[in-house]
């Protein structure tokens, strides 16, 4: 409690928590707080091995495949913006028009962007 009788909001302190120049830390030099949850770090860390090792594949695939539509959005997200005059009467995006271009010329399968 502070002295006009509210409540004191900071962080506890005790052993197991140091505060460093970032805020609190593990207890010495380059270790890691307890866990918040009480888990065991071993079980952890191989938890976060198995899910990296289950990852890769999908990972793998999102890098060698792609869509139109996500390229046509890559586009965007990038700026390109506008309808292209040439397509009855400018009603086709420039993302599209890229996009049908590179797909019927060179394909997809390292992007446009």
């Amino acid at each position: 409690m502070t002295e006009h009788g509210a409540p004191n909001r900071r962080p506890a302190r005790g052993p197991d928590r140091v505060a460093g120049p970032a805020g609190p830390t593990g207890a010495g030099r380059g270790e890691r707080a307890p866990s918040k949850l009480g888990l065991d770090a071993r079980l952890v860390r191989k938890a976060r091995r198995l899910a990296a090792a289950a990852a890769e594949p999908v990972i793998e695939l999102a890098r060698t495949h792609t869509t139109t539509s996500v390229e046509r959005a890559t586009l965007r997200l990038a700026g390109l913006s506008g309808a292209d005059p040439a397509y009855e009467g400018g009603t086709q995006p420039w993302a599209n028009t890229v996009v049908d271009a590179v797909r019927e010329q060179v394909g997809l399968e390292h992007g446009v962007a």
